[in-house]
């Protein structure tokens, strides 16, 4: 159910991006410098259909769990996400501070800078999915695109050299 529910929240990421008017996730070409910087941050942020093998490896159990007993009800999902986020979160931190003691001076501040940036991007970049009408599934979008750029963070952060 998990992999299912992966690929309906791409989905539905997807519409509810086009429909709130900002530029639709694509792998494409594309032709303006705006939609090109835009495709570059949905790569960095980790939103994409490929994004969905590592989606699975880092999700536990009990996520899985929980959301089997959800019955696709948007409230339950989000409590069952947001347990596993406390736990994706401690493992960014867990690699960022492993990674950091392992790297010479030069690359722990490139880490460093690379980190600051990608925080200060993140939150606005989920955001969004949120529009003025709200909604607990829109709610959910925002909380899975936070989910999904946490473990992709957390993959870059472990092959960083």
């Amino acid at each position: 159910m998990v992999r299912e529910f992966g690929v309906f929240v791409a989905g539905l990421l997807l519409s509810m991006a086009t429909l709130a008017g900002a530029a639709p996730v694509s792998t494409a070409p594309h032709h303006s410098s705006a939609a090109a910087r835009r495709a570059a941050l949905d790569a960095e942020m980790g939103n994409d259909l490929a994004h969905i093998e590592l989606y699975d490896k880092f999700v536990s159990p009990q996520y899985r769990a929980c959301l089997d007993k959800t019955d696709g009800a948007t409230f339950p999902m989000r409590e069952c996400m947001k347990a596993d986020y406390e736990r994706v979160e401690r493992l960014l931190n867990a690699a960022y501070r492993q990674k950091l003691a392992s790297l010479p001076p030069a690359r722990r501040a490139a880490l460093r800078a690379s980190e600051r940036a990608w925080q200060r991007r993140r939150e606005p970049y989920c955001a969004r999915y949120l529009s003025r009408g709200g909604g607990t599934a829109e709610l959910l979008s925002f909380d899975t695109c936070m989910f999904d750029t946490t473990i992709h963070r957390t993959h870059f952060i472990r092959r960083f050299r």
